[in-house]
């Protein structure tokens, strides 16, 4: 995008989001909190994450992979079955309530029952399902914001592992 050409950054939407520089640095510390907070199992947040971006075919999302959740343990296998996630014996009934939820706010928000609502609190504090909610809108509206802007991840051919962003440093990817 010609109008982005003067602006610093290090990736294309860190590029497009520092166009305002305070809503860049309040962006990097809500998704920093998100993350780096560990209210929620980061494997639940990645295949959230992915699953959004499947849906809305976000394929510069799909070609990230946030290290909190491979080193928590996620593996290419469990990504590959997220599309099957409902029947699939690698996501426990937990996780398909929350990719289940992550589905509904991404499609029909308005859908959201409280028995939906209840599946994915079920164990968690209100602060941990806060975090959840919080990092779904973070993911869908990251992907919706790439595909509105034409905004690749600059990950090249492959596959892009990329540390969760902080405060202090890091780049938005």
């Amino acid at each position: 995008m010609p109008w982005l050409q003067e602006v610093e950054g290090k990736t294309p939407l860190e590029r497009v989001l520092r166009t305002h520089p305070a809503l860049f640095e309040r962006f990097r510390d809500f998704v920093s909190l998100v993350w780096s907070e560990r209210l929620v199992d980061p494997i639940v947040l990645e295949t959230c994450r992915i699953r959004i971006a499947q849906i809305l075919g976000c394929a510069s999302e799909l070609q990230l992979r946030y290290r909190p959740a491979l080193d928590a343990g996620l593996t290419e296998e469990k990504i590959s079955a997220i599309p099957e996630y409902f029947s699939s014996d690698h996501f426990s009934d937990h996780e398909r309530a929350c990719i289940s939820l992550a589905e509904q706010y991404t499609m029909d928000a308005h859908s959201i029952s409280d028995a939906d609502f209840a599946r994915v609190a079920a164990g968690w504090s209100p602060c941990e399902m806060m975090a959840f909610l919080c990092a779904l809108a973070i993911f869908d509206g990251t992907s919706r914001m790439r595909l509105m802007l034409n905004v690749d991840a600059d990950t090249g051919d492959g596959l892009t592992f990329v540390p969760c962003p902080t405060p202090d440093h890091g780049p938005i990817y």
